[in-house]
C-alpha cells in the first residue's frame, strides 16, 4: 500500500515537472525546474499553487483516515503507509515552495525518515504528533478554496472552518509537539532507539532536530496566528487597549516578585536567596521605569524622570544570580559563574544597547546544558527562550507585546525555580 501511494505522489510530480521543461523547451534538469519556477507568468504560478494544495489536501486526508481507523481499531499496522506518503509528498514539494515552508519540509523529512527507519511497536506512539499534524492541513485548504470562492468574506461557514483550524493547529502542531517535547519517557525512547546504531550522536541528533526543528516552525505559525487574530480582535474591536499607555500601566505592577516570592518562600535557603534578590531588584526597577512612562505619558507634560538604563541593568543583574543560584545549588563548576559575570559587563561596558539578547542566551545555554539532568526542565526552558525570541521578532500583540514578553519572563522564572529543587 505504502510503495503504492509514494509511487503515485511521484507520477503527479514528475508530470508537473516535465510540464514545465516542455513549457520552457528546457531539458528536464532540477535546475532547469528551479528557475523555471523563477521565470513562470502569473497563470502557471496559479496552476502551481492549485496543484500544491490538491495534493496537500489529498495527503492530509489519507493522513486522517489512517489515523481514524487507528483510533477506532487501534490497529498500529494502518500507521505503516503514513510517512512514506508524508515523505514521498513533502520530498517533491520541497522544490516548489518557498519561505519558511523550506525549514518546515526539511524538518518533516528528517522526521519522516527517523520514523520509517525505527517504526517499531512499542515506539510508534513517539511519532504520532508528527503524523496528527496534516489533520489541520484539511482545513486550511479548506480556507484557501473558500476564499478564492466568495472573495475572502466573512461566512458562517468560513469562520467556523477557521475555528475548526485553529483549534487543530494548537491541538496538535503546539500542544501536542509541546506533551511529546516534556515527556521523559520521549527521550528515553530516543536513547533506546538510537544506543546501538553506528552513528549515535548523529542519529541522536536527527531525532532532536526533528522535532524541535518542526515544533519552533509550529510556534512561529502559531504566532503568526495570534498577530492575525489580535489585529482583528483587539485593534479592530477594542483599539483603546492596544496603546503604549495601557502596556505601560499593566507593567507597573511587580508581579514577577510575587510570582518568585510564591515560588521561594516555602523552601527558601541560602543559595535561593540570590535568586530572589535579582528578581526583586528587577521587578521594583521595571515597575518604579514603567510607571514613571506611563505618567509621562498620561499627562504629556512631566519629563520620564527614571531612565530605562537602569531596568535593563537589572535584567543582566538578575540573569547573572539566576545562573549563580544555580550554579551554587548544582555544585557544578565556579568557571560558568566567572564567565557569566564576565560576559555581562563587558556587555553594558561595550555596547549602547545593555538590553542585547546575547548575554541572557549566554545563561540560558549554561543552564540547559550544565545544570540539570532532566530533558523535561532543559526543554521548557529552551521552549520558553524560543518564544521570548519569537515574540521579539514578529510582535504579535502589537503595543502590548512588552506585557506579553513579561509573561514569559513569570514563566521563565517558574521554571529556573524547578531546577533549584531539581
Amino acid at each position: 500500500m505504502a510503495p503504492t501511494m509514494v509511487i503515485s505522489i511521484l507520477l503527479i510530480n514528475i508530470k508537473m515537472f516535465l510540464y514545465l521543461s516542455i513549457k520552457y523547451k528546457s531539458k528536464p534538469t532540477m535546475s532547469v525546474m528551479l528557475q523555471s519556477l523563477c521565470k513562470c507568468s502569473p497563470e502557471t504560478e496559479k496552476k502551481i499553487y492549485d496543484y500544491q494544495c490538491i495534493c496537500s489536501f489529498t495527503v492530509a486526508f489519507l493522513s486522517s483516515c489512517c489515523l481514524f481507523v487507528y483510533e477506532t481499531t487501534d490497529d498500529v499496522e494502518i500507521l505503516k503507509p503514513l510517512p512514506y506518503i508524508i515523505f514521498g509528498y513533502i520530498f517533491c514539494d520541497l522544490f516548489l515552495i518557498k519561505g519558511d515552508a523550506i525549514l518546515h519540509h526539511v524538518f518533516t523529512l528528517i522526521g519522516c525518515y527517523n520514523t520509517i527507519h525505527y517504526f517499531e511497536k512499542d515506539h510508534y506512539v513517539h511519532f504520532l504528533p508528527l503524523m496528527y499534524t496534516e489533520i489541520s492541513t484539511i482545513f486550511l485548504i479548506i480556507k484557501i478554496w473558500m476564499d478564492e470562492y466568495n472573495g475572502k468574506k466573512n461566512t458562517i461557514l468560513s469562520v467556523l472552518n477557521d475555528l475548526i483550524f485553529i483549534s487543530l493547529f494548537v491541538k496538535y502542531r503546539v500542544y501536542g509537539f509541546y506533551n511529546l517535547i516534556q515527556s521523559p519517557e520521549t527521550y528515553v525512547k530516543i536513547n533506546e532507539m538510537t544506543n546501538s546504531t553506528p552513528n549515535f550522536y548523529l542519529t541522536n541528533a536527527s531525532f532532536y532536530i526533528g522535532i524541535y526543528g518542526l515544533f519552533i516552525i509550529n510556534l512561529y505559525w502559531f504566532l503568526i496566528i495570534c498577530k492575525k487574530i489580535y489585529k482583528q480582535v483587539i485593534i479592530g474591536l477594542v483599539p483603546f487597549l492596544n496603546t503604549e499607555l495601557v502596556a505601560e500601566l499593566l507593567l507597573s505592577f511587580p508581579i514577577l516578585f510575587y510570582v518568585a516570592y510564591y515560588k521561594y518562600v516555602m523552601y527558601i535557603n541560602n543559595y535561593q536567596i540570590l535568586d530572589l534578590i535579582g528578581i526583586s531588584i528587577l521587578s521594583f526597577t521595571s515597575a518604579k521605569y514603567h510607571y514613571s512612562k506611563y505618567l509621562y505619558l498620561k499627562s504629556k507634560s512631566n519629563e520620564l524622570v527614571e531612565p530605562y538604563s537602569y531596568e535593563k541593568y537589572a535584567m543582566h543583574v538578575r540573569s547573572f544570580l539566576a545562573l549563580t543560584t544555580l550554579s551554587f545549588i548544582q555544585e557544578t563548576s565556579r568557571t560558568f559563574i566567572y564567565l557569566s559575570a564576565g560576559y555581562h559587563v563587558i556587555c553594558i561596558m561595550t555596547t549602547n544597547n545593555a538590553n542585547s539578547m546575547i548575554p541572557y542566551l549566554f545563561d540560558t545555554a549554561m543552564i540547559i546544558n550544565y545544570h540539570t539532568d532532566r530533558y523535561e526542565l532543559k526543554a521548557e526552558l529552551f521552549i520558553i527562550t524560543v518564544v521570548i525570541g519569537l515574540v521579539l521578532l514578529l510582535k504579535p500583540f502589537y503595543e502590548l507585546n512588552q506585557v506579553l514578553l513579561f509573561l514569559f519572563l513569570i514563566l521563565q522564572t517558574n521554571c529556573i525555580a524547578k531546577y533549584t529543587f531539581d
